[in-house]
């Protein structure tokens, strides 16, 4: 596995990388994965081998669009490359667009196939990340040709849900190699409920996860406006994993800065407690394309989840509160619907944790991204197979044994056939 990131980290796709390399290594496979640098918090697992491109700090590394991040891919590539011809690699798997690219160099020096996993759309998702109109435009274009050659190129691709790869294939994605395969969740043992006096005072709302753009925190800042009319003693809690000062001076800005908390989370289990804390969990993004690891992290924790209409098409039928995207007024109303029926809320909660812990248990994501790979390898050996029987014809020619790999052997006397 290669990743344009450091590994582990706490954000949603690597939090996914990572969980998939240990269920690919619980099935027998040996995983090995190539990043920018290993974080403090990496555990050695069974079965997972980390390669890192560089030495340095994982905290070193930005996120998001960046020139700083080209030195880093070349150190990447090198390492990339270095692993596959030392440790034999049948097969390169890659996420997100950075690694995909720097995959396909390597498949060009060494014919190892590389399956892209299709953690978003870059259409969806990069303009988002700039303000200048210029730039968005430049990020746009950008964003078109990736979205047009990068699934292509893949010897199989991966989408996390139907409609990222009904996109990808309106736009030319190989209709042959393209599977929708949904992340998987770790679902540990339900926590006992947490105290009512724990939760009756503050009536409190959690938002989970990284702060970049199109999380869209502070359309969940202004709909805390609208909460706080008819409940004044709500609380909106900000997990997050490192500092960021633009919530806060957001939050002063709206006038809700006292009902606001930032809450910088040391590890999931952190995280987790807050989640469990909460009598509500908002995912407000709009940004269709990718999947929030976060939505399912939500509904193993049992709670009930508010979700935007875009989002919520990942996890169709499941049983979630939806609102239009955009709208703060809409998630306002879901919150305060919630916080008005108790017993439906924890209903829903519930009814979360097991519609998850059914359809995305790890042991069958893994099996379904073997299958792929199983597919790519075969391909690639019935590919291999004319070569074969060439060589073995080629043997028979006379003199066809003074070729070495190495070329002519020494004491070649005369021209060797070609």
């Amino acid at each position: 596995m290669v990743a344009a990131s450091p590994f582990p980290s706490p954000r949603g796709s690597q939090v996914f990388i990572r969980e998939l390399a240990e269920a690919l290594a619980r099935d027998g496979h040996v995983i090995h994965v190539v990043c920018y640098a290993v974080s403090p918090e990496w555990v050695p697992s069974e079965g997972v081998v980390v390669h890192p491109a560089s030495r340095f700090r994982s905290g070193q590394y930005l996120y998001g669009p960046s020139f700083r991040r080209l030195g880093l891919d070349l150190l990447l590539l090198r390492e990339l490359y270095r692993t596959v011809r030392r440790e034999r690699i049948d097969l390169v798997h890659a996420h997100n667009y950075e690694a995909p690219l720097i995959a396909y160099g390597v498949r060009a020096l060494t014919g190892a196939p590389v399956v892209y996993h299709a953690h978003n759309v870059m259409s969806d998702e990069l303009p988002q990340y700039f303000g200048c109109r210029a730039a968005r435009v430049a990020a746009q274009l950008a964003a078109w040709i990736l979205d047009r050659t990068v699934p292509r190129w893949a010897d199989a691709a991966i989408a996390l849900s139907p409609r990222t790869e009904a996109w990808l294939r309106e736009r030319g994605g190989r209709f042959g190699n393209l599977v929708v395969v949904p992340p998987g969740v770790t679902l540990e043992p339900a926590d006992p409920e947490p105290p009512a006096e724990v939760l009756a005072p503050g009536k409190v709302i959690a938002y989970a996860g990284n702060l970049d753009p199109y999380q869209e925190v502070p359309l969940l800042l202004r709909a805390m406006v609208l909460v706080l009319r008819r409940e004044p003693g709500a609380r909106l809690v900000i997990v997050t994993h490192g500092p960021d000062t633009s919530v806060a001076r957001a939050a002063e800005q709206l006038g809700v800065a006292q009902a606001v908390r930032v809450v910088v989370a040391q590890g999931f289990q952190e995280v987790r407690r807050w989640m469990r804390m909460a009598e509500v969990l908002v995912c407000p993004r709009r940004s269709w394309s990718g999947f929030p690891i976060k939505l399912l992290n939500y509904m193993a924790a049992g709670r009930p989840v508010i979700v935007g209409d875009g989002v919520a098409s990942a996890v169709a039928c499941s049983p979630l509160v939806r609102f239009p995207d955009g709208d703060p007024r809409g998630l306002a109303e879901a919150i305060l619907g919630l916080f008005a029926n108790r017993p439906e809320a924890a209903e829903l909660g519930r009814k979360a944790r097991e519609w998850v812990a059914t359809r995305h248990a790890w042991c069958d994501i893994a099996a379904r991204v073997t299958e792929v790979y199983d597919r790519v390898i075969q391909a690639g050996r019935v590919a291999q197979e004319p070569l074969r029987q060439c060589e073995k014809k080629l043997k028979k020619v006379p003199n066809w044994g003074l070729i070495t790999r190495g070329g002519l052997s020494p004491d070649a006397s005369r021209p060797t056939p070609e």
